[in-house]
């Protein structure tokens, strides 16, 4: 019985020195895990603080009141040459800025408009379960220059449970209605007017679209960013590279940065829906060309793109977006589509200035029924 007894003590003698050293590990381990988390949250959290961030409208330098808005008319010009430094001599008659000189099928003809068409405010998508991003390229012509037209405007829609995402251009140039007491104006207007605040609420009034946050860059840092990556693969037709006058060779082949601005800004060979696909072309081959790419390769592409943008989102914001967004980017089913679609709309001419007249309920339940990823 006493032998027994002495076993008992024994082992129990012997756990209670292995309880300290078993809870030491465990304590070093998790120690080492944390600091692991805290070096890579340290390491994000730098290179998402290279991206500007833009102030708000109480501080917005740019910022245009009601009442003190306007409508740029459309002058004679090649507004797809003005960004590019050796951009070919293309003299194109009758080209002006902002229209197309060939309609796409299914639309009507530039006319007068004899009376201000109606535009009704249409009911919110219901798209909580989404993350609707929007990627703005800035119509800046000098460098320095004061906030401008969002001449690019694209809707990266994100379905993070079913993993599919919808790329959504909306052209520039339809005629909406501006919140906040402005009048009706052309759909870039409202960057222009008051930044990304007044842009998602424009969205909001005429499509139902709730969007999440915004990045920007300008066309200066479109060119840079694209030499930055190697250039990006298109195919340029035959009739693309005659416009170019030879800037654009015909085929596939690596764009660098001017030829690619150039090719994402061809409208005057066929209408401004099809400048919208190039634009939306360029996007996928970049995400094609690095969805699969290292973290070194990551990294460095993170270095030359972040400083070039700005966003409405804080440090959190973001990276709340990257922890749902990086484990879907190998394996997104990415759609591409138009607001209007093609023979949705018709054009029209309204105080001197071309412009894009659609039915907005009708572009709303296309969002909602066929273009967002639900």
């Amino acid at each position: 019985m006493d032998d027994k007894n002495n076993d008992e003590i024994k082992m129990k003698s012997k756990n209670k020195k292995k309880r300290p050293v078993f809870t030491i590990v465990i304590i070093v381990v998790l120690l080492l895990m944390l600091t692991v988390v805290a070096v890579a949250f340290g390491f994000i959290w730098d290179k998402i603080s290279k991206i500007q961030k833009v102030p708000d409208e109480d501080s917005d330098p740019y910022y245009v009141p009601p009442g003190s808005d306007y409508m740029e008319t459309d002058e004679p010009g090649n507004d797809e040459t003005d960004y590019v430094t050796d951009a070919p001599d293309t003299d194109e008659p009758g080209g002006t800025s902002g229209s197309d000189s060939t309609a796409a099928p299914g639309t009507d003809t530039q006319k007068p408009v004899e009376t201000e068409p109606v535009i009704e405010t249409v009911d919110p998508i219901n798209d909580g379960n989404l993350i609707n991003i929007m990627i703005v390229g800035e119509d800046r012509r000098e460098a320095g220059q004061a906030r401008q037209r969002s001449d690019t405007m694209i809707l990266i829609s994100v379905n993070p449970k079913t993993k599919k995402v919808s790329m959504i251009s909306f052209l520039r140039d339809m005629y909406v209605s501006i919140p906040g007491g402005y009048k009706n104006n052309k759909l870039n207007a409202a960057y222009r007017f008051g930044g990304f605040k007044l842009m998602k609420e424009t969205y909001k009034q005429n499509f139902g679209i709730t969007i999440d946050g915004c990045f920007a860059g300008d066309f200066f840092d479109f060119v840079e960013i694209i030499d930055m990556l190697g250039g990006v693969e298109i195919t340029v037709t035959q009739k693309e590279s005659d416009y170019s006058n030879g800037l654009l060779p015909v085929g596939t082949s690596m764009l660098n940065g001017e030829q690619a601005l150039f090719y994402s800004r061809i409208r005057k060979i066929d209408s401004d829906y099809a400048r919208a696909n190039r634009q939306r072309t360029i996007l996928m081959s970049l995400f094609n060309k690095f969805k699969n790419s290292s973290l070194a390769d990551l990294n460095s592409i993170a270095d030359a793109i972040l400083p070039k943008l700005s966003t409405d989102m804080n440090n959190g914001d973001i990276l709340s977006l990257m922890t749902k967004l990086l484990p879907l980017v190998g394996s997104m089913e990415v759609n591409t589509y138009s607001i209007p679609y093609l023979g949705g709309y018709s054009h029209a001419m309204i105080n001197g200035a071309s412009v894009e007249i659609v039915d907005f309920k009708d572009m709303r339940n296309k969002l909602e029924n066929e273009y967002l990823p639900y």
